[in-house]
């Protein structure tokens, strides 16, 4: 019994559970320590195996019963296992499971089986958690792009990973061992000085990590480009231990930035060239051109051919432009190349270039005729691109290489096809010169035409006025003999035939100023619908002659900066349209809205519409016409080129929405701004 309590006492102050399992009964009994270990009171659970059995995970089951039972028959000294046991709160608790037999019968049977429950939860946790840690490192150096290298200062390579060998073409086997001297024997002779300094000075510096770039050779032996991280490791009195270098290949990314470099340095040429392309003689210009695209394509040799003709029509070519880098013999004096034709030494050329397509390649490669001209200059590899103004092949920009055969990449076919389009620009530039000529009699006669139309609409002014002299004699040599009612219907229609040559004439004027530049234009602030109902008071007696019904759905509060006198033309004009052409009865609709700081009027009617083709006509001058309105109101359609001049003025637009006896529908759209914040310019200024 006191034996017992000292090991209670043991127990308690190791935090051990104790177990005793009587093999006669199959009775366990767990101390007051074992129930605590595992979040339970003391007896939740009787003192039977059944109980101790249920609450081993289910993975764990058969491996802990088996161990016990390995005891039991002698196969080993001790019970000894790790397994996880079901706590009160449903989680899983790691015990170390020890025990021994402590009695036996006279025949050896083991009676009593005696041990204790140990919690090991916290160490069995960090040995998973460090093996989830190894397994992750150990799928992101497989896994990852870059290449991870341990660095012993003695031992050398201690480390390769798999992504590291694919990076250098090595296997494991030829990389491990590596002395320092060996890895650096891999690094460009051009870089080897310059990183291992780096290196050095940051181990003598005690620094933590260090950047560096280099070449370093592969397998195949061509050289790749690295970018190397590396962290050292010292110990606690700063003795550099190791190095742990993680690897990039980033012999693509150096590759691109060389070709942005390029590009970027074709951009600047190109750019320089379109400056010295501008006005000037055409052939000085060109060999300043060629010089620069010469330079910046690395070429041995940048020129410029023209094609021209003989006598006989044979297309030749002829050199009149040519860059050469240093040591390269140029060949601008060469006579065989000055009039060369196409058709005995390069037909395979002409039919290529003529269907805007590019000459590149090795000279060996080249047909034979081609390479009697071509070699004794030493070319090796050539590019040849066309320049082409339009259709025509006026002839070709060249590219030689003359100290080995390297060829041209589609980059510099890109670029290079650059600056063959910027002759071809300068080419059409000093064409469309030559043609200012012809257009300047163009402009004549179209100035010409508009006089001619002038001439004619004021031709036309001719017959109201012979109307109203004709009724005004009639009035004066029989005044007292026509009734009052006949005296009203000749002033009625004298009076309606002024207002209308009064209106057109009117329109004229207007339209001729703005012509000349001669109108002022003065933007203020107006109220939209004082200015629409204003408009219609003009006119109101025309809607009200033939029962239309004009409704004005403006709302009050809307403004706008614009020329007041102008956009009363403009409404008045289209009002008054819209009247025209609707039959009595009929209704006239004027809208204003604001969209997105711009104002929108529509004038709709319910009138005779028009066809598609009359819509396309309406603002054009040299189709300017009109047909009467629905009671046979006379008009020339000039009110509405007017209507457009203004609005142009305004920098708005008009459009026209109409189908036959459907009626029409304008739409103005007009800045709601004239001026500017600062109120000190007018759109007039930029006009």
């Amino acid at each position: 019994r006191v034996s017992e309590d000292r090991l209670s006492k043991v127990m308690l102050a190791s935090n051990d559970g104790m177990w005793d399992w009587n093999l006669k009964t199959n009775e366990v009994y767990f101390d007051p320590q074992y129930y605590k270990m595992a979040g339970y009171e003391i007896d939740d659970f009787p003192y039977k195996l059944e109980e101790f059995q249920k609450r081993i995970h289910p993975e764990d089951a058969d491996y802990v019963m088996n161990e016990a039972q390995k005891h039991l028959e002698g196969k080993v000294d001790r019970f000894v296992v790790e397994f996880r046991f079901k706590q009160k709160n449903g989680n899983w608790l790691w015990i170390l499971g020890r025990g021994v037999i402590v009695e036996k019968n006279q025949k050896g049977e083991p009676l009593r089986f005696v041990g204790t429950h140990t919690d090991i939860n916290q160490r069995k946790n960090a040995e998973l958690a460090l093996r989830n840690s190894e397994q992750k490192f150990k799928a992101l150096v497989n896994n990852t792009a870059d290449g991870l290298l341990i660095l012993h200062p003695e031992n050398g390579v201690e480390y390769v990973s798999p992504s590291y060998m694919r990076i250098l073409g090595y296997s494991q086997k030829e990389e491990l061992g590596r002395t320092i001297e060996d890895v650096a024997e891999l690094i460009h002779p051009d870089e080897r000085d310059v990183v291992f300094q780096n290196i050095y000075t940051a181990i003598e510096n005690k620094e933590e990590q260090l950047s560096y770039v280099f070449r370093a050779r592969h397998k195949l032996g061509h050289y790749i480009w690295r970018r190397d991280k590396a962290s050292f490791e010292y110990d606690e009195k700063g003795k550099y231990l190791k190095a742990y270098v993680v690897c990039s290949d980033i012999t693509k990314e150096v590759n691109q930035k060389a070709l942005l470099d390029q590009r970027k340095n074709y951009l600047i040429a190109l750019n320089k060239g379109s400056d010295i392309l501008q006005n000037g003689n055409f052939n000085i210009q060109l060999q300043l051109f060629v010089d620069v695209i010469g330079k910046v394509s690395n070429a041995s040799r940048a020129y410029v051919f023209r094609n021209h003709a003989n006598e006989k029509e044979d297309i030749l070519m002829g050199q009149v432009a040519e860059y050469t880098a240093k040591g390269i013999k140029p060949e601008i004096d060469n006579p065989e190349l000055q009039n060369l034709p196409y058709a005995d030494s390069f037909p395979r050329w002409l039919n290529n270039l003529q269907n805007n397509k590019i000459i590149s390649g090795k000279v060996a490669d080249f047909p034979k005729s081609e390479r009697a001209i071509l070699e004794p200059q030493d070319i090796k590899a050539i590019l040849i691109i066309p320049i082409m103004i339009d259709k025509e092949l006026w002839g070709f920009i060249g590219f030689d290489n003359c100290l080995d055969d390297k060829e041209w990449q589609k980059t510099d076919f890109e670029y290079l096809k650059a600056s063959a389009e910027k002759i071809s620009n300068r080419l059409k530039e000093d064409r469309k010169k030559n043609l200012l000529e012809k257009h300047y009699k163009d402009l004549e006669l179209a100035i010409a035409t508009k006089d001619r139309f002038i001439s004619i609409l004021a031709h036309d002014l001719r017959n109201p006025f012979n109307s109203i002299l004709g009724l005004t004699e009639l009035l004066v040599e029989n005044i007292h003999e026509y009734s009052k009612e006949k005296i009203k219907e000749f002033a009625e229609s004298i009076y309606n035939t002024s207002n209308e040559t009064f209106i057109l004439l009117s329109n004229l004027l207007e339209w001729s100023r703005v012509q000349r530049d001669e109108s002022p234009f003065n933007p203020k602030d107006i109220n939209v619908l004082a200015m629409v109902k204003a408009t219609f008071q003009l006119i109101e007696q025309s809607a009200l002659d033939k029962k239309i019904n004009v409704n004005i759905d403006v709302p009050e509060s809307i403004h706008i900066e614009a020329d007041k006198p102008m956009l009363n033309t403009i409404v008045r004009n289209l009002l008054s349209n819209a009247i025209k052409f609707t039959s009595e009865d009929g209704n006239v609709v004027v809208s204003a809205k604001l969209r997105k700081s711009k104002l929108e009027i529509r004038i709709a009617d319910t009138g005779v519409g028009m066809d598609k083709e009359t819509v396309k006509s309406l603002f054009k001058l040299d189709k300017t016409r009109s047909n009467p309105g629905t009671k046979g109101e006379k008009g020339t359609g000039f009110g509405l080129l007017l209507c457009k001049e203004f609005i142009d003025k305004h920098n708005g637009s008009i459009c026209v929405k109409s189908e036959p006896k459907k009626g029409s529908t304008f739409i103005i759209t007009i800045p709601q701004k004239q001026i500017d914040d600062d109120n000190q310019l007018s759109l007039e200024s930029f006009l």
